[in-house]
C-alpha cells in the first residue's frame, strides 16, 4: 500500500513538473516577443519614423536645387 501511495505521488509530482515547464515555455516565447518587437509608441520609434519622414523631403529638395543648378548650367552655355 505504501507503494501505491508512493506511486501516486510522484505521478503527480511528474504532472506538475511537465505543466510548469509547459507554462514556462508559453511566457517565455510571450516575453520574447513582446522584447523583440518595440511597439511604435516607444520614443525610439517615434524618432526613426520622424527621421524616415525627413529624409525624403531632404533628398526631394536635393534634387530639386540640382536638377534647378543644372538647368541654369545648361542656359548659361
Amino acid at each position: 500500500m505504501s507503494n501505491e501511495n508512493l506511486a501516486s505521488k510522484s505521478i503527480f509530482g511528474w504532472k506538475g513538473v511537465i505543466i510548469a515547464c509547459v507554462l514556462g515555455s508559453i511566457f517565455m516565447a510571450i516575453l520574447y516577443l513582446a522584447i523583440s518587437n518595440e511597439p511604435d509608441y516607444m520614443p525610439s520609434q517615434q524618432r526613426k519614423k520622424q527621421q524616415e519622414m525627413q529624409m525624403p523631403q531632404q533628398d526631394t529638395a536635393q534634387q530639386q536645387n540640382t536638377n534647378a543648378h543644372s538647368a541654369s548650367s545648361e542656359h548659361n552655355h
